[in-house]
């Protein structure tokens, strides 16, 4: 196996991803994982692991999962993604010495179109949408990729001199150049009604379900030192229970990209308790063998409760 499969960052992003999806059978299962490594192209992987590229490239002709239903549609949809990335990266490596303080600037038309490019898996997204998934909700949850993963990079994405972040994007911070947190408040909780529907009425689908993976993903891959950020932050957090609201990508955006502060109640919303009482039922549904139980503490419970003592061990 290729050492690029079981580093933390892929098995725990790619590989759970597609496991939680599921495919027509394991071999086919085993080539959407590798296909979609595509997407850690841009995090150096083609430098770092020689093998790489060719894995990607013969995952890519594998014929058995090239004519299962939707095969031959997905991996066209990898090439072009793959085609946006190296694209992508070479334009930051030619202009890398004069972006640093930069930011980019989008209107909302071209942030929804960048920020499905910046997932990295079309395919994923071209196989929901042949096998009859919703398009619009599609797209709507690639896009939200974006700020689920921006979130955690706002800090070093300043350092780093990325230009394309999802919260930085916004015409409120690129109009005076000035994050604050009050802003970023703002923009954080447009995203996060853009994402309501997503986690509470489409949460089976594959492209909510690789969307649900990206704070495991944070974890396990200790993204950014993720503890140590999330427990230097907890003084800032709210501590109230959060309204639970829910918007579309139109709505919470103006046409240049400005928050609106545009929201509507969510329809399925919980009691906002930790575990809610949605997720208690769910673990009751489940309660045979604890694990599930289990699992939502060592993921949700367990590091809130070790960030909320603000102690460093």
């Amino acid at each position: 196996m290729a050492d690029a499969l079981i580093t933390n960052n892929a098995l725990f992003g790619s590989g759970m991803a597609n496991m939680l999806i599921g495919a027509y059978d394991p071999e086919t299962l085993y080539s959407n994982y590798c296909t979609d490594m595509a997407f850690y192209y841009e995090h150096g992987y083609h430098k770092a692991f020689p093998e790489f590229e060719d894995l990607i490239r013969q995952a890519g002709h594998d014929n058995h999962a090239v004519l299962t239903p939707s095969g031959m549609e997905r991996k066209a949809a990898i090439e072009f993604g793959l085609t946006y990335i190296k694209g992508k990266a070479a334009l930051e490596e030619r202009h890398k010495t004069r972006l640093a303080n930069k930011m980019a600037s989008l209107d909302r038309r071209a942030a929804q179109k960048v920020f499905f490019l910046e997932s990295s898996l079309l395919g994923m997204a071209k196989e929901a949408i042949v096998r009859g998934f919703d398009c619009a909700a599609v797209m709507n949850d690639m896009i939200f990729s974006s700020p689920g993963t921006d979130v955690v990079d706002v800090g070093s994405d300043l350092n780093n001199s990325e230009i394309l972040n999802a919260f930085l994007n916004t015409a409120d911070i690129t109009e005076t150049g000035i994050v604050s947190e009050e802003v970023l408040r703002r923009v954080y909780d447009a995203y996060a009604y853009t994402g309501a529907r997503m986690f509470t009425e489409r949460w089976t689908e594959p492209i909510a379900r690789m969307c649900a993976t990206l704070y495991t993903w944070h974890i396990q891959n200790d993204r950014h030192r993720f503890f140590r950020r999330a427990l230097l932050g907890y003084a800032k957090t709210r501590k109230t229970p959060a309204d639970q609201r829910e918007a579309d990508f139109d709505d919470v955006f103006d046409p240049e990209l400005r928050t609106t502060g545009f929201s509507r109640q969510l329809k399925y919303a919980c009691n906002g308790n930790d575990p809610c009482e949605q997720v208690e039922g769910l673990v009751r549904s489940h309660s045979k063998n604890g694990l599930l139980s289990d699992l939502w503490w060592c993921l949700v419970t367990g590091p809130v409760e070790y960030v909320s003592e603000g102690a460093m061990n």
